[in-house]
This record gives C-alpha cells, sequence and structure tokens, in this order.
C-alpha cells in the first residue's frame, strides 16, 4: 500500500481527511502546513503528498 501525507492547516479536517484517504487501506499521516513538515517531506519522501487548500485562513 501506499504511504500518503495529508498537509492541511485545519488538525480537525486533516485527521477527517486522513480518516477518509486512509479508508482504502494506505497508510496515511498528517501533518499542520509549516516549513518543518516540508522538511520532513524532503527527508522522507512519501509516495503521495495530499495538500488541503479548503478554507485557509487569510491574513
Amino acid at each position: 500500500m501506499a504511504r500518503i501525507r495529508l498537509v492541511s492547516w485545519n488538525p480537525n479536517e486533516a485527521r477527517e481527511g486522513a480518516e477518509r484517504l486512509g479508508s482504502s487501506g494506505d497508510t496515511v499521516e498528517f501533518e499542520p502546513f509549516e516549513r518543518e513538515t516540508m522538511k520532513k517531506i524532503r527527508e522522507e519522501p512519501p509516495d503521495a503528498i495530499v495538500i488541503d487548500l479548503g478554507r485557509i485562513p487569510t491574513q
């Protein structure tokens, strides 16, 4: 199965999204959208990256 990394600014929505993606049997990890996450992705690249762009807070 694939290892998928879900990146989202909202941890609650990320948890729900990870459950939906993982229902197919893939391993899904979720992280907040921040610099440290991008570093982890470079160090341990997943098979796929899903970035949740829904309802990003504006500044």
